[in-house]
C-alpha cells in the first residue's frame, strides 16, 4: 500500500476521494475494467475499455482530475478504439503518489513506460492541460510512439491569464458550502460564466473535493514539510512556468499529426493568440470551439467527440 500521508491532507482526505472515485466507476459499469502497470514512478492505474484489436488510445486527464471524468467519451470511443484512461501518478485517483517535476519532461518519461508496459510501440494519445502537455513533452522525446495526437487546451500554448487570487481564495474555503465551491470552480474557472448554462455536476464534483482534500502544491513538487523559502522559490518557479508560453522552437519540435482544441471562451489564455501559436506545430489542425471554456469536453461533448473521432478515423 502506497503512503498517501502527503498527497492528502488527511487520512479522511483520501477515503473521501476513494470513495468518490469507486461511486463513479461503478456508474461505468462493465464498460471498463481496471488495470495497473508498474513504472519508474511507480504503479500506475488505468481504466481500459473496447476491443482488444481496435486501434489503442491512450487518455490523460489535467491536474485534480483522473481516469473516472471521461464519462462523456468512454463509450463512444471505446467503440472504436482500445481505450486505455491513466490515473496520472501524483494526482487524485489510484495510481502511485509519486510526482514527477512538470518542470521536466519526466512525465514522458513516465508516458513511456506506460507504453512499454502496454506492449504499445505507437498509440494515439488525447489529453487534456497538462496532459497534453505531457504529449507534447513525449512528441520531443520519442515522437516515433505517438500515432496522432489530441490537445486539448495545451498549457503552455500562449501567456496564461493567471487569477491567483481566486484559486488562493476556493482552496482557502475549505469548509464553503460545497454546491457554492461547485458552482465557483466550474463556471469561473473552466466554462463560460455568463451563458446560464448548467455545470457538468461529475467534473464540478471533483473539483470541489480535490480542492477540499488534496494537496495541489504536492504536483507542483512544494511539499508540507518544505522549509518556508524553498516553497516560495518552487512556487515562483511553477508560477513562471505555467504563466510563459513555451518557446516557438518547442512547438516547431512538435511533428506528430495533431487536433489541437481549444475553447472560445478558454480561461487559461486568449484563444486566438493560442491558436495562433498551435500553428508552428507542423502537423497542426486547430478548432476553437463556440460556446466552450477550457473544460471543452465536459461543455460541448457533443460538438468535440465526433470531431476527435474523425480525426482518428483519418489516419
Amino acid at each position: 500500500m502506497f503512503n498517501y500521508s502527503q498527497l492528502y491532507k488527511s487520512p479522511e482526505s483520501f477515503a473521501t476521494m476513494q470513495k468518490f472515485y469507486d461511486t463513479n466507476l461503478a456508474k461505468y459499469g462493465d464498460l471498463v475494467s481496471s488495470r495497473y502497470v508498474e513504472t519508474r514512478y511507480g504503479r500506475t492505474h488505468m481504466l481500459v475499455a473496447g476491443n482488444e484489436e481496435a486501434p489503442p488510445l491512450v487518455m490523460l486527464q489535467g491536474m485534480d482530475g483522473s481516469a473516472i471524468l471521461w464519462h462523456h467519451q468512454m463509450e463512444a470511443f471505446a467503440a472504436r478504439h482500445r481505450v486505455y484512461a491513466l490515473d496520472t501518478v501524483g494526482q487524485p485517483g489510484r495510481s502511485a503518489p509519486s510526482t514527477p517535476s512538470i518542470l521536466q519532461e519526466e512525465y514522458a518519461l513516465w508516458l513511456e513506460d506506460v507504453l512499454d508496459e502496454l506492449s504499445l510501440e505507437r498509440a494515439h494519445l488525447i489529453g487534456i492541460s497538462s496532459g497534453a502537455w505531457a504529449i507534447v513533452q513525449l512528441g520531443h522525446r520519442a515522437p516515433e510512439r505517438i500515432n496522432r495526437a489530441i490537445l486539448l487546451s495545451p498549457l503552455r500554448l500562449a501567456r496564461a491569464k493567471l487569477n491567483g487570487s481566486r484559486w488562493v481564495g476556493n482552496a482557502m474555503k475549505a469548509d464553503t458550502e460545497e454546491d457554492r465551491l461547485e458552482d465557483r470552480l466550474t463556471t469561473r474557472d473552466f466554462s463560460p460564466s455568463s451563458d446560464g448554462r448548467k455545470y457538468d455536476v461529475r467534473l464540478a464534483k471533483a473539483m470541489a473535493l480535490a480542492t477540499r482534500h488534496y494537496r495541489l502544491t504536492m504536483a507542483m513538487g512544494i511539499k508540507p514539510t518544505d522549509s518556508w523559502l524553498r516553497k516560495m522559490v518552487q512556487g515562483l518557479r511553477v508560477i513562471r512556468f505555467f504563466a510563459s508560453p513555451a518557446p516557438k522552437k518547442d512547438l516547431q519540435r512538435f511533428t506528430p499529426d495533431c487536433l489541437v482544441v481549444l475553447g472560445e471562451h478558454e480561461t487559461l489564455y486568449n484563444p486566438e493568440k493560442a491558436a495562433r501559436r498551435a500553428a508552428l506545430m507542423p502537423q497542426a489542425r486547430v478548432e476553437i470551439v463556440a460556446g466552450a471554456g477550457h473544460a471543452a469536453i465536459f461543455d460541448k461533448p457533443q460538438v468535440i467527440n465526433p470531431i476527435i473521432l474523425d480525426f482518428l478515423a483519418a489516419s
